[in-house]
């Protein structure tokens, strides 16, 4: 990884009399915006874990209890239900939940008090949709989650109180929802085996349909990423490739500030045509795919934009 307070020099020749934080700061934005708008930034996340239980009751209730034997859920956790006899009124919709215990928690957001009693002795289902992503290296926010792949083997069980989900390979795509409508109507209420992925938030995915197993690294996505505006440090060979840009940038946003020792309306110019070029290549070079895969990192939090 490269500091892009390295170009500092270049920026600081280029514009007598500009303060060391002022040019630092040009830089950053002109790194941010790069990536943010480039996209040329990939890497592949930590793997998914997919989350799933076998459910034997649900209480009648204001807060309604859920016993699932070893849920492995997480307070915060939204989970989808399907297969409950009686109490058929919960299947298909989305809760956050509270852990209660290693076999219990909580149900937020429904009450169950005047709903049929659930059916003793039948199992139903229980999974996590929804899974937070965190960008693997610190720093960083994502912005867009490109694709991903599912690790899990097929199965040819159909989807017990909802029929199979449609076949697909083992990609994960991204969709929308007004897309997974057309694709695959009911989708928010499925169970089976994830074939898309919905991105509700940056650092958000959606499997589509639920999990319907309960397994460890069980899918891997990939991202584009981009620095935060507070510290920016960036990949050797990106550093490299993009470096006249970033000055370029920099520059461009110096030269623009009016009434200091530095401003010029015509370097502003030549300098955000250049910076222009140098956004549209990288663009390019992103669409067609030109972009080496890293190796996968481990997941850390990372400073937001």
């Amino acid at each position: 990884m490269t500091t892009v307070a390295t170009l500092l020099d270049e920026v600081m020749v280029a514009a007598p009399g500009c303060e060391v934080p002022f040019a630092r700061f040009q830089l950053l934005r002109a790194a941010v915006d790069f990536f943010t708008r480039s996209r040329v930034w990939r890497v592949s996340l930590a793997p998914l874990s997919y989350k799933f239980a076998r459910v034997s009751d649900i209480s009648n209730a204001g807060t309604p209890v859920v016993t699932a034997v070893g849920h492995g859920f997480t307070t915060g956790d939204e989970v989808l239900f399907a297969d409950v006899e009686g109490m058929r009124e919960i299947n298909g919709f989305l809760y956050p939940i509270t852990v209660l215990s290693p076999d219990t928690f909580s149900l937020t957001g429904v009450d169950t008090t005047t709903w049929p009693a659930y059916s003793a002795g039948t199992i139903a289902r229980v999974s996590v949709p929804i899974y937070p992503v965190a960008s693997p290296i610190a720093n960083t926010t994502i912005i867009e989650i490109l694709s991903g792949d599912s690790n899990v083997t097929q199965p040819e069980d159909p989807i017990p109180g909802y029929g199979s989900a449609p076949s697909s390979g083992p990609g994960l795509i991204p969709r929308q929802p007004s897309e997974l409508d057309h694709e695959f109507p009911g989708w928010t209420k499925y169970l089976g085996m994830p074939r898309w992925i919905y991105c509700p938030t940056e650092t958000t995915v959606r499997l589509v349909p639920a999990p319907f197993e309960d397994r460890n690294n069980a899918a891997s996505l990939r991202a584009v990423l981009a620095p935060s505006s507070d510290a920016c440090d960036i990949p050797n060979a990106e550093f490299a490739r993009h470096r006249d840009t970033l000055v370029s940038g920099a520059l461009a946003r110096l030269y623009a500030i009016p009434k200091k020792p530095w401003s010029s309306a015509p370097l502003t110019d030549y300098h955000e045509r250049l910076y222009r070029q140098g956004l549209r290549r990288a663009g390019i070079r992103s669409r067609k795919g030109n972009v080496k895969a890293p190796s996968t990192v481990r997941a850390v939090s990372y400073g937001g934009l």
